[in-house]
């Protein structure tokens, strides 16, 4: 049996988000979510797992095991970091002092936009 945690936001208004994107607090509106537009956000709050249209209620999965994007290829195990788009990237490609990884890959992809499992841990990498 898989911990799973799902809470709903309100997404963003200005544009469809759709269903395994990464999401950010949105700040300019209480219990807003956006889609991630940088790499290694610090703001992380979940996964999306559904769609929805702009200002509509949306489940964010904040724990357990969710769908994801890829932005690149993905090893099974590597930490991972928010990447543009609402992707996931693998920690190793970012080179700054600190990582705010959002959990691990539980599952491996091979191409941009595969899909993975991703154990949802955020924390923080220091080098």
């Amino acid at each position: 049996m898989a911990f799973e945690f799902d809470i709903d936001y309100i997404a963003e208004e200005k544009g469809h988000i759709t269903a395994y994107i990464a999401v950010v607090h949105d700040l300019t509106r209480e219990q807003g979510c956006k889609v991630s537009e940088l790499e290694n956000e610090s703001n992380f709050i979940g996964i999306t797992v559904h769609s929805q249209a702009p200002g509509g209620r949306i489940a964010v999965r904040k724990g357990g095991i969710a769908w994801a994007k890829a932005a690149c290829a993905i090893e099974i195990g590597e930490p991972l970091v928010l990447a543009p788009d609402g992707l996931v990237m693998p920690a190793v490609c970012i080179h700054e002092p600190r990582l705010n990884c959002i959990g691990f890959a539980n599952t491996g992809a091979n191409e941009k936009n595969g899909r993975l499992q991703v154990w949802i841990s955020p924390h923080q990498r220091v080098s």
